[in-house]
């Protein structure tokens, strides 16, 4: 049944709180209009967010010959590489499908490096 009246009716009332929702610096502040919250953020306000990333294995582009077989680690934005300098048996580190990787926070380095470590 096109068109729908009811679906248009509740469009229209969802649409109606959006707009209810929009401050006037242009914010939109949903979760506030929508649950009659009355607490506004004020500069003082801090936020401690926690996401979850998950670990993949980065191959390189194959017409770099000299990465051929050599895998990095990724988590989020950040590409885990292991260096030489650090591990100097790195060429005989191996992965394989049975490989589980975990993270570890490192507080006393640098004060807030993640470290992936493996299993």
């Amino acid at each position: 049944n096109y068109p729908n009246k009811q679906l248009e009716k509740n469009a229209d009332a969802i649409i109606h709180k959006i707009r209810a929702a929009q401050e006037q610096d242009g914010y939109l502040n949903t979760y506030d209009a929508l649950s009659k919250h009355s607490k506004k953020w004020t500069d003082m306000a801090h936020i401690h967010l926690c996401l979850v990333m998950c670990i993949d294995i980065v191959f390189s582009d194959q017409r770099v010959l000299a990465n051929n077989g050599k895998v990095a680690l990724r988590r989020g934005s950040i590409l885990y590489c292991i260096e030489q300098v650090d591990n100097l048996d790195y060429d005989n580190i191996e992965l394989n499908a049975s490989v589980r990787f975990f993270t570890e926070y490192q507080q006393n380095h640098l004060s807030c490096v993640v470290s992936i470590k493996a299993h």
